[in-house]
């Protein structure tokens, strides 16, 4: 982070105030992710945040450029009103059910309700700090690569999420809890990553 972004890393190490419009992903790059590239991605992540009246239900589903340090977005689920019955349906029909999906530990009866309809699942394991040690992670690679007309919902996620502020307007390096379904969906599916990489995640 200091060679990539010396002004991001000066706020996050140093603790030297910036001032407001830090954006919270710099490492975005939004482009067209042709077939043939998908032919090639066999380091597949899946992940779930659960939702159903207002707020989205979100199944995202990446490739992990582990030796270049790249996430590239592939496909998305997403809705409101989006019952466990049709969600298992839609990813079965995309073929997506045979690759574990890591999905939110808040809801156990969806993720045994998704197991039992033939979706191999397990829950995240979070714990406390997971969700600041999850975006750095983010945060911290190379690229977040994504294609506006594949996936659309992550698309508008990442580009207008934002750091929570305080009382005083002091931006607060964590981001805002709201409109992030399919960004929590993602720090889901990459946990196992972020482990090997040395943030490990204790419940509480």
């Amino acid at each position: 982070l200091k060679k990539a972004n010396p002004h991001k890393y000066e706020w996050y190490y140093l603790g030297k105030p910036i001032g407001g419009g830090v954006v919270p992903f710099e490492n975005l790059v939004f482009r067209k992710i042709t077939d043939e590239e998908i032919k090639g991605f066999d380091n597949i992540r899946q992940g779930i945040d659960w939702g159903y009246a207002s707020d989205p239900f979100a199944f995202v589903r990446w490739h992990y450029d582990k030796t270049r340090r790249k996430i590239f977005a592939l496909d998305e689920i997403y809705g409101v009103k989006l019952s466990n019955r049709e969600a298992a349906r839609e990813i079965i029909n995309r073929g997506y059910q045979n690759l574990t999906t890591i999905a939110d530990s808040a809801e156990p009866k969806s993720v045994a309700d998704l197991a039992e309809m033939g979706i191999r699942i397990e829950s995240a394991r979070k714990g406390q700090g997971s969700v600041e040690h999850g975006e750095k992670w983010l945060d911290d690679l190379a690229e977040i690569v994504i294609d506006y007309e594949r996936t659309p919902n992550i698309a508008r996620e990442f580009e207008s999420i934002d750091y929570k502020v305080d009382k005083d307007g002091n931006i607060i390096p964590k981001l805002e809890d709201k409109n992030n379904h399919a960004i929590d969906a993602t720090r889901y599916c990459f946990e196992p990553d972020m482990e090997i990489y040395g943030i490990r995640f204790f419940g509480t």
